[in-house]
């Protein structure tokens, strides 16, 4: 249970504290995560006010995001365009293009379970990225832009400190 202690209290029940558990690793790879966030969200809004149209060539930027119609497309590092699949409607088109990336999918399509296998772990979302490489951090897939900031989804992932907290909510009120 981490840095989590139980004890028996009345009627023989377990009483557990539920202290974050925070290790000064955890507490580095947090402060990181937030001005990386920061930098992201301010950045996220700019870029994506102008995307550039796709080029009918196919030759494209690594880490660059482009707009083809309704769709965003994420240049990887082969310099080929990986586009998002919504259906196109004209209204929605004009309000994609100013429409803010929020997650990886919004840049590019789903990554598949053999692209999931080959990618680079990063230990966290402030960490250099190569422009056009899509990455694993902790439990999210993250896509390099151009200026190698990551756009990443955004899932819960649970650490080993969460997993003890919860096993000591759950503990309590146990017999001893």
């Amino acid at each position: 249970m981490g840095c989590n202690t139980c004890k028996c209290g009345l009627n023989n029940a377990l009483i557990c504290s539920k202290i974050a558990c925070v290790s000064k690793k955890s507490m580095t790879q947090y402060m990181a995560y937030r001005k990386a966030k920061q930098i992201v969200s301010k950045k996220k809004s700019i870029e994506s006010q102008n995307l550039p149209t796709l080029p009918k060539n196919g030759v494209c930027t690594p880490g660059k995001i482009y707009q083809n119609g309704c769709n965003r497309c994420f240049c990887d590092t082969n310099q080929l365009a990986m586009c998002t699949t919504k259906a196109c409607h004209k209204k929605l088109s004009n309000k994609l293009k100013t429409s803010s990336i929020l997650t990886l999918s919004d840049v590019r399509p789903e990554i598949t379970e053999q692209e999931a296998k080959r990618l680079k772990e990063l230990p966290d979302i402030a960490s250099r990225c190569d422009p056009g490489q899509t990455v694993k951090v902790d439990c999210n897939y993250c896509a390099c832009l151009f200026n190698r900031i990551l756009v990443c989804d955004e899932k819960l992932c649970l650490s080993y400190d969460d997993m003890n907290r919860i096993a000591a909510k759950k503990k309590e009120g146990d017999s001893c």
